[in-house]
């Protein structure tokens, strides 16, 4: 009997949707290591969120130089 194939995590939708790119600069983006960007405030619903690289997400979404 086959194991039934893991759900998967919010991460790897957004990070599928995007084709491995940050929303914010567009260069490729690792799966691990990126961040999580709320589009919509305090929704969690993968519609809400995009990932960007660390830097992206301080620097141009927080007004801080990392």
């Amino acid at each position: 009997m086959e194991k039934p194939k893991a759900k998967p995590s919010k991460r790897q939708v957004l990070w599928k949707r995007q084709r491995g790119k940050c929303a914010h600069c567009g260069k490729p983006l690792p799966v691990k290591g990126s961040h999580r960007h709320h589009t919509v405030k305090n929704s969690s619903s993968v519609n809400d969120l995009q990932l960007l690289h660390p830097r992206c997400h301080n620097k141009h979404v927080h007004g801080k130089r990392s």
